[in-house]
């Protein structure tokens, strides 16, 4: 290829090929994020209960963004940050303190946000 024709070419690369586009990975993320919670918040409030049809498409969500972000090292972020998340508080919901919507919850936020949303709220990758 000449060297204008590859530089056309690299114009239209899509930028998750290149690396340009982890902070539009990290929005996305944190759109999902705070969206999940406002619903789940206001369902919880409301209905006492969080809907299946939130949770699991967070989990999904959340696995699939931070791999397709990150690569291996996004995916072994979030399936670690959802086991914690979810192993942690299923111990809650076995001893009666949460119901399995909370759990999933949990779940989800560790997919999104990591092992380190759940530990320390204030580390979560908000911006």
């Amino acid at each position: 290829m000449r060297a204008m024709e590859w530089a056309i070419f690299a114009d239209k690369t899509p930028a998750w090929i290149t690396g340009a586009s982890q902070w539009a990975f990290t929005d996305a993320i944190n759109m999902v994020f705070l969206l999940v919670l406002l619903v789940c918040g206001i369902t919880d409030v409301f209905r006492q209960r969080i809907y299946n049809l939130v949770t699991y498409p967070a989990i999904i969500m959340g696995i699939t963004l931070n791999t397709v972000g990150s690569g291996w090292k996004g995916l072994r972020f979030s399936l670690i940050g959802f086991a914690v998340g979810f192993l942690l508080f299923l111990i809650f919901f076995l001893l009666g303190g949460l119901g399995g919507g909370d759990v999933k919850l949990m779940g989800a936020i560790g997919a999104l946000q990591g092992y380190d949303g759940l530990k320390n709220p204030s580390k979560a990758r908000l911006g």
